[in-house]
């Protein structure tokens, strides 16, 4: 029997070696991912294999593998996020890869650093996301605006220029943690230091991005309390906004919801300009797969492995999540090609500068920064507050290791 058969619970099974293996996965999560993940992929393996799938969204995959590794648990396959191998690795909850291996699945190399920890190959990446603006061209042309803007301080006036009785930005639909992170990538920071053992965000590029964003509030261009909720058209959807800061995984449902504001004609993309004279700036993100260091059954695991990434299931993966393949070579696909925003990624990848994690400290940071952005940009305390406050954090969760 070649099939899937989900495992439902709390997941924390360890599986036998009779062709049986776990997998724990952000992603497949709705009825379509589930019967490409557990009828597709795995009726084409060449191996006997049942899966026990927990499907577990990235907002509780934190706390469920730090359960798991609390209880002695493991999966014989793990699916985590860029910024999620060097805590996890750390904790010698992940397995290893050939060096070869990345060479062999003709893997692109621009995301593999996040995937190294100490020097060895703890993950693969999968697909590839990444976050940019995109903007409404007709109302550029009622208000005579060309293209998008060259730099922060364009980005700024134009936002002035199109405001029509409201805000015309919007920057906070999108996780604010990522949309920090993406700001003090256009200043040129970044998160840590190239050892993850300092932060580097406190050298005033972190409390520049911060304040950015306040001054975009200031201006009237931004407004916190305009941002989508889940399940509902965001602001760029309703037309109460021009632009918008967006994750490349809103392009399946953007596209379904509203076909007639994601053609060429109608909406132009641009990566986030940087300050005055420096390059634009692309936050590269994706979904990983590693291994797991106690995996019951390794060979057969990495054999699955190896089989979702053929071409043909990585093709169906991206057009499930709507986040690019993350092979140089790409099969031909139309559906595929139709999305705009994957296309637009693969295109740009030489501007992604910046990303999340770089620190064996990383989620514990991670779940620090959301309220402390919130907290400057509705002034409850000013940037400087929220860096020392982030810093504090992270020095702290350094120490620990």
């Amino acid at each position: 029997m070649a099939g899937g058969l989900a495992a439902c619970g709390d997941g924390n099974t360890t599986t036998s070696a009779n062709g049986d293996l776990s997998i724990i996965t952000p992603i497949f999560q709705d009825s379509d991912g589930k019967e490409l993940l557990e009828e597709d992929i795995a009726d084409s393996f060449d191996q006997k294999v049942n899966l026990a799938v927990d499907y577990t969204p990235f907002d509780r995959l934190n706390e469920k593998l730090a359960t798991s590794i609390a209880g002695g648990m493991s999966r014989d396959i793990i699916m985590t996020g860029v910024g999620w191998v060097q805590p996890f690795a750390e904790k010698q909850v992940l397995g290893t890869f050939e060096d070869s291996l990345p060479g062999q699945l003709d893997i692109h190399d621009k995301i593999l650093d996040t995937c190294l920890y100490d020097g060895q190959l703890h993950a693969l990446p999968y697909q590839m996301s990444g976050t940019f603006f995109v903007y409404d061209k007709e109302a550029f042309e009622q208000v005579g605006v060309e293209g998008p803007p060259e730099s922060l301080e364009s980005l700024r006036e134009i936002g002035r220029e199109l405001q029509q009785g409201g805000p015309s930005i919007d920057i906070f639909t999108n996780n604010p943690r990522i949309n920090w992170i993406q700001f003090l990538g256009a200043f040129g920071g970044s998160l840590f230091n190239d050892a993850g053992d300092a932060v580097a965000f406190d050298d005033g590029t972190g409390e520049a991005a911060l304040q950015y964003m306040i001054d975009l509030i200031e201006d009237g261009s931004a407004d916190f309390d305009l941002r989508g909720t889940e399940g509902q058209p965001s602001p760029y959807q309703r037309g109460e906004v021009a632009l918008q800061l967006v994750g490349s995984a809103a392009w399946p449902l953007l596209a379904q919801e509203t076909p007639e504001l994601v053609t060429e004609e109608r909406m132009g993309i641009f990566v986030t300009p940087g300050v005055a004279g420096e390059e634009p700036s692309l936050l590269l993100g994706g979904t990983l797969i590693s291994l797991g260091e106690n995996a019951t059954n390794p060979e057969l695991a990495l054999d699955f492995v190896k089989h979702m990434f053929s071409p043909d299931n990585l093709v169906s993966a991206s057009k499930l999540t709507g986040n690019a393949p993350s092979i140089t070579e790409v099969p031909d696909d139309p559906d595929l090609a139709a999305n705009r925003f994957s296309t637009f990624l693969t295109d740009n990848l030489d501007y992604a500068d910046v990303a999340e994690g770089g620190s064996p400290a990383w989620m514990e940071v991670r779940e620090v920064i959301g309220p402390q952005v919130e907290s400057a940009v509705t002034g409850a305390q000013t940037p400087a507050e929220s860096i020392s406050n982030i810093k504090s954090a992270a020095e702290d969760a350094i120490a620990r290791l």
